[in-house]
């Protein structure tokens, strides 16, 4: 019987020393080609980060089969990496994701592909105004479009725990006062700054600056394929093709991978990720052929 050759070649966990501390990073390597483009996971926000662990964990795989290095990373207070949660705020995160770029410039990388998981993507503009590396495509899963929507929705949970256990812990309302008269506040077991709340309500996805890409993938997950996009996300992508942006949403049906009970899978969004990736970098190659003759 044939052996299955092992598709990842490298696959290396290792702390790099960042601004905000000791950052954890992760890097897969394909097994039969060197590459020098790479897809950065730029993960989502608390508790939808580990629920996002087990569905990027295939997709890192799948990618690595196709051919293209991964690379994955705890921003500071989250994982492994140094601090608590409850010291972090968004320039933490964005320094992280520089000081990630510019390690994976060290290790021979020259293009990235950005995969923003929810409140990740609200990370992309960051991204794409200090990367030493080439970056002309990202892909957007479900992403959070506003950062002061993403925290309030944050705060209800609290709320709505309390609720369910007859708690009279301080609502939506009092929180967000806590938080602006510089307390922080706990929810559902996160400590969440002054800070990192104050920062937040700065990040929204109008705010991209799309003359720095050719092209966004971005999907969006719901019970059926045939169920239509959110007005929001709709008028986003047609003002970015208005612009010159090449923009294509697909609807997937599957779970809520971020938000679901237990851990799930979407093989689908895992296929079309990989094979939008795949795509992308085949007109990238072409665009380089054209530019040399």
């Amino acid at each position: 019987m044939a052996t299955r050759t092992n598709p990842l070649r490298d696959v290396r966990p290792q702390f790099i020393e960042a601004r905000s501390g000791h950052l954890f990073v992760s890097v897969r390597r394909p097994t039969h080609d060197v590459t020098t483009s790479v897809v950065l996971l730029l993960p989502a926000f608390a508790e939808e980060m580990n629920k996002s662990r087990r569905l990027l964990t295939l997709q890192a795989q799948t990618l690595c089969e196709a051919g293209f290095a991964v690379a994955v990373f705890d921003p500071f207070g989250t994982g492994d990496s140094q601090g608590a949660f409850g010291q972090a705020c968004v320039e933490h995160w964005q320094d992280d994701c520089e000081d990630v770029l510019n390690f994976l410039a060290g290790e021979g990388f020259s293009e990235c592909i950005p995969l923003c998981v929810r409140f990740g993507a609200l990370l992309l503009d960051h991204v794409l105004s200090v990367s030493p590396l080439a970056i002309n495509h990202a892909i957007l899963w479900q992403p959070v479009t506003s950062g002061a929507q993403a925290l309030n929705q944050f705060l209800r949970l609290q709320s709505a725990a309390n609720m369910m256990s007859n708690d009279a812990g301080p609502s939506v309302s009092d929180m967000q006062t806590q938080l602006k008269s510089g307390t922080a506040v706990e929810v559902a077991g996160y400590m969440v700054s002054p800070q990192l709340y104050t920062q937040s309500q700065l990040l929204k996805l109008d705010t991209l600056n799309t003359r720095k890409l050719r092209r966004i993938d971005w999907f969006a997950i719901a019970g059926s394929s045939d169920a239509p996009m959110p007005a929001a996300a709709t008028r986003h992508v047609q003002r970015w093709n208005e612009n010159g942006l090449y923009t294509r949403m697909k609807v997937i049906e599957g779970a809520q991978f971020w938000a679901a009970t237990e851990l799930v899978v979407v093989p689908e969004l895992v296929a079309r990720t990989t094979a939008a990736v795949t795509s992308g970098a085949h007109q990238a190659t072409q665009v380089r052929i054209r530019t040399r003759t």
